[in-house]
């Protein structure tokens, strides 16, 4: 689990890349067992009158990210790995510059003057356990000593660092990646505690997203074909970016078929102290809330309202689509299997990331009636049933304290899709990743015909967004495999697929499309399920990943963008929530907002919903064994 491809993620927790500005060069062998180099070694590189070079091996290892001591980003290899070193004192090295990059990143092509901070550990005592200690580091970096040629991503170098108690300068490993790093979130301080600051974080000086040119095919797009039980007809794209309507548009909305198997074992998501027992009565388990004044009366969803990226996974529960008020027959949608855990799992995940609590909707499996007709299908909306979704009250809610904070703010729609049916014979050769952010794009070319005149994008800009999160997801996707050992199927992303996110105009909405039309940037994840079954699991690296690349986007995408319209405020200025499980009842059911709070406070309640996240999970585990409902 600590290799390349464990829960560091083909990047590795302290990876990044660099062109040496000092003399050292990688390492391709272990220290010697019988080195005599001096660990107390105080030769100043930085000193033009001391010639003393730069040792080939060293028994200090410079560690900045999640290998260090004090690391706050909560990875499960920390811990164990500290753990042995007699020697943990805080030090930093010089020429150096760090990047946020999902874990740490750092370059060694910095100024004389731009330093990164860490800790030098080291075993004077034991030769043989250091030798241990920096195979386990290798393991986890991904670095082949044996072939460092090879290694694609990682290499390790010598470099000097100074000890900020005494100054005493030591020649330490440290890893780093050779042209693979993202740039475009700088550290300014070279402390990754200050990796939330947005003080510290800073985008490099590039010029803005620049949306792709539109196609040179100027012929009048097609008439989208009416939508089925499988997600809505693909709609006719338009030519020179002016396309016929035909009244209602009916494309791939998503959300699935209605036709599905159960497969898989249950179960899927972290552990939680509860595991195995009976849930707790909704009053009393931390998350649930009421739906009316009195509290008597429990609300179908949990509604966290917190940050200014919300995750939704409106089919984590059966509901009901279609019947008279749509003119047509009313049809079941089942539920989509591990999509509230998902969903949890992500908004976990980018509040560690971003240091202030996720917002999130997902159905309450313990207090919402099975089989109830009151169970609307939130990405099947009518305009006339919008007050009667509390899926639709809490986006909207969201939205507005977004926006009364002055803050930009992002919804993804998570959904679950079958896994493709490769010709009898033949196996899978891919899965795919659906991004359907057709709602964003098609009412930003023209807001008025579409009825999103709340949203400020220009089309440019939503092409813009389209084409980050293409490479943004394709990047967190990059190293993920699925299906068996021996026959192993890559995750690719499709931008323009099937199932878009938009049912079409003046018809049924899907919840991105509510979202963009209350001004608000939103896609939606279609995930197969063999890798929803992956994300599922307590491994986590893919949802660390995809939880990276949601928060880029926000970060360096829309927050750019809605810079541009105007003062905005930082989310790390917002309202602190209260805590889950304590939140008053207001329009949805969503939670109340208290007062502003500073750091600690924030990572206080990112904690505090990590626990509540953890005791969702358990009773959805217990609940979900006793559901008999079809899952897909």
């Amino acid at each position: 689990p600590n290799g390349p491809n464990g829960p560091n993620g083909p990047n590795g927790p302290d990876g990044f890349e660099t062109t040496p500005a000092i003399s050292a060069t990688p390492v391709s062998v272990l220290p010697p067992s019988n080195s005599t180099m001096d660990p107390t070694d105080t030769a100043d590189p930085t000193n033009p009158t001391d010639s003393k070079p730069l040792p080939a091996s060293a028994t200090h290892m410079f560690v900045y990210g999640s290998l260090r001591p004090d690391d706050n980003s909560g990875q499960s290899w920390t811990e164990t790995f500290v753990r042995g070193f007699s020697v943990q004192k805080k030090a930093s090295i010089g020429s150096a510059c760090m990047y946020y990059d999902e874990y740490a990143c750092v370059t060694l092509d910095g100024a004389a003057d731009e330093r990164v901070v860490g800790f030098v550990l080291a075993i004077p005592e034991d030769h043989s356990k250091w030798l241990e200690k920096l195979r386990e580091a290798d393991d986890i970096e991904g670095y082949n000593a044996e072939d460092p040629e090879d290694n694609g991503l990682y290499q390790r170098a010598v470099v000097w660092a100074t000890q900020d108690e005494t100054g005493a300068v030591v020649p330490a490993y440290v890893y780093h990646r050779t042209g693979t790093c993202k740039t475009s979130r700088r550290i300014w301080s070279g402390d990754w505690l200050d990796r939330s600051s947005q003080a510290q974080i800073k985008r490099n000086d590039k010029p803005p997203p620049v949306a792709p040119p539109l196609k040179a095919n100027t012929a009048v797009g097609t008439v989208g074909t009416v939508g089925t039980d499988r997600g809505g007809g693909r709609g006719g794209r338009s030519g020179g970016g002016v396309g016929a309507r035909d009244g209602s548009r009916r494309r791939g909305g998503g959300g699935g078929s209605e036709i599905g198997d159960r497969r898989g074992s249950r179960g899927g998501g972290g552990g939680d102290a509860r595991d195995g027992q009976p849930p707790l009565p909704w009053t009393k388990d931390g998350y649930s809330q009421p739906a009316t004044p009195d509290g008597a009366t429990p609300s179908p969803i949990v509604n966290r309202r917190a940050g200014p990226i919300l995750i939704t996974a409106p089919h984590g529960l059966r509901c009901f689509r279609g019947g008279k008020a749509h003119g047509d027959r009313r049809r079941i949608h089942h539920r989509e299997k591990f999509s509230t855990e998902i969903a949890l799992k992500l908004s976990a995940a980018i509040g560690r990331q971003m240091g202030f609590p996720c917002s999130f909707i997902v159905w309450n499996m313990k207090t919402a009636k099975r089989a109830d007709n009151a169970n609307l299908d939130p990405n099947y909306l009518l305009d006339s049933q919008f007050d009667r979704s509390p899926w639709h009250l809490a986006l909207v809610d969201w939205k507005n304290a977004c926006r009364a904070a002055g803050s930009p703010c992002m919804h993804v729609d998570f959904h679950g899709k079958h896994d493709p049916k490769p010709k009898k014979g033949s196996r899978v050769k891919k899965f795919t990743l659906d991004l359907g952010i057709d709602p964003l794009t098609d009412c930003a070319e023209d807001r008025e015909e579409t009825d999103a005149t709340a949203l400020q994008w220009t089309e440019a800009e939503a092409e813009a967004l389209k084409t980050a999160a293409f490479d943004e997801l394709s990047m967190a996707m990059s190293e993920v495999t699925l299906g068996s050992q021996h026959s192993p199927a890559p995750v690719v992303v499709d931008a323009d697929p099937y199932l878009c996110g938009l049912w079409g105009h003046g018809c049924e909405c899907t919840l991105s499309h509510q979202a963009v039309r209350e001004g608000v940037p939103a896609f939606q994840l279609e995930t197969p399920y063999t890798l929803r079954r992956a994300m599922a699991s307590d491994d986590g690296a893919i949802v660390e990943r995809m939880a990276a690349a949601i928060v880029s986007l926000y970060q360096n995408v829309v927050t750019q963008v809605e810079a541009g319209k105007g003062p905005i405020t930082d989310y790390t200025e917002l309202p602190m929530p209260e805590r889950m499980g304590q939140q008053k009842e207001s329009a949805g059911g969503a939670g109340g907002v208290g007062g502003a709070g500073g750091a600690e406070e924030s990572a206080a309640l990112v904690q505090a919903d990590l626990v509540a996240i953890e005791a969702m999970l358990g009773d959805i585990r217990v609940l979900d064994a006793r559901d008999s409902d079809k899952q897909i």
